[in-house]
């Protein structure tokens, strides 16, 4: 006898307009049908009921047993979700969001609920498009900029060098003023073509020794780090699926940065270790240091592109180089976040596959 609870949820499933749910036997035959399964899909329900549910998958989803397969992962874990093309009875394929659960029932079944997310989906892609088309567009725009940032460079120091000694002290600063603009357009130019290389270029998943990526970038940084007298150390750090030489700038721009935000009369130091995953693929690196810090309420946007939390007057930099550690990781399909205080030094983590 149905309860008041069952005949409620029953109304419920019958008025819901975005959602088909349907319900399945033990081996996917398709035994309940609301009406927007029906809007959906263009099956009614007398045609849905009794057929199994691969009816609902395209040709190529058939073949590779897709609908087995997911019941199969419903069946053993409880739940199964997903994204995936479907079809209709008219033959048109949608982009569908799926869960299918588990029934808590002794003859077995479970429940299914699909979305049409095709818009969501179109939306998503033009938006890749758009950035991939953007990054394009800053990658020629940085590339066609450097040669005439050359000449403007060469031609103000070959002005500084044969008319420094005749030019009255006011136009001398006008002078080092172009000259550290243009200086600060090559760096600009330079970190926008390695965004542009990072995000375009194919990553390669190879087993990559972390703690030899970590010596080569303290390497790159020598000058830099003998200059501040930094202390730049390291525990024995594990393997991982990685491209090399992207681990390498991704090291290199974390050390940067620590040297750039430091404290001044404090000798700087920049640590890197590892810390356990939740996730048993993934494993969780970190870089430590101990300069200025930064607000709590500043560390969701520091990786966003050009976010400068100082004024180049106190510190020089373009605001870039932690967007390319970010955009590393993420190609590398990891996740990178820091933890920091104000005064009290700042820790970036990021997580990699496991070698």
């Amino acid at each position: 006898m149905r309860t008041p609870k069952d005949i409620a949820m029953e109304m419920l499933v019958e008025r819901i307009d975005d959602y088909a749910i349907f319900t399945l036997d033990a081996i996917g035959r398709i035994t309940s049908w609301n009406p927007a399964a029906q809007r959906m899909k263009g099956y009614t329900e007398q045609e849905a009921i009794g057929q199994n549910y691969s009816i609902l998958y395209t040709d190529e989803g058939v073949r590779s047993g897709e609908p087995e397969w997911n019941l199969r992962i419903a069946n053993d874990q409880g739940f199964y979700k997903g994204e995936g093309l479907r079809r209709r009875k008219n033959g048109e394929t949608f982009n569908a969001d799926i869960s299918i659960t588990k029934l808590p029932d002794p003859a077995g079944g479970f429940a299914k609920i699909v979305r049409d997310i095709s818009q969501r989906v179109r939306e998503r892609d033009e938006l890749h498009k758009a950035n991939r088309d953007l990054e394009q567009f800053a990658s020629i725009a940085a590339h066609d900029l450097q040669e005439p940032l050359r000449m403007v460079t060469n031609f103000l120091g070959l002005l500084e060098r044969r008319a420094g000694l005749v030019l009255d002290e006011q136009a001398r600063g006008y002078l080092a003023h172009a000259v550290e603009g243009a200086e600060r357009m090559s760096r600009l130019t330079n970190h926008l073509l390695t965004l542009a290389r990072v995000s375009r270029e194919s990553v390669q998943l190879e087993p990559t020794e972390i703690s030899s990526a970590w010596e080569e970038a303290v390497d790159n940084m020598s000058e830099t780090v003998k200059q501040t007298g930094a202390a730049v150390t390291r525990d024995e750090l594990p393997m991982a699926l990685a491209t090399r030489q992207q681990i390498v700038q991704l090291f290199q721009n974390i050390i940067s940065n620590s040297l750039k935000y430091r404290h001044q009369g404090v000798v700087p130091s920049v640590h890197a270790g590892s810390v356990p995953n939740a996730d048993a693929r993934m494993n969780t690196f970190y870089v430590k240091d101990n300069g200025i810090g930064m607000p709590r309420a500043d560390l969701k946007r520091v990786f966003d592109a050009f976010t400068r939390l100082h004024s180049r007057g106190e510190v020089a930099g373009t605001g870039l180089g932690l967007t390319i550690c970010s955009r590393i990781v993420e190609r590398h399909r990891g996740r990178m976040w820091v933890e920091s205080e104000v005064g009290n030094g700042s820790t970036f983590y990021f997580s990699l596959l496991k070698s």
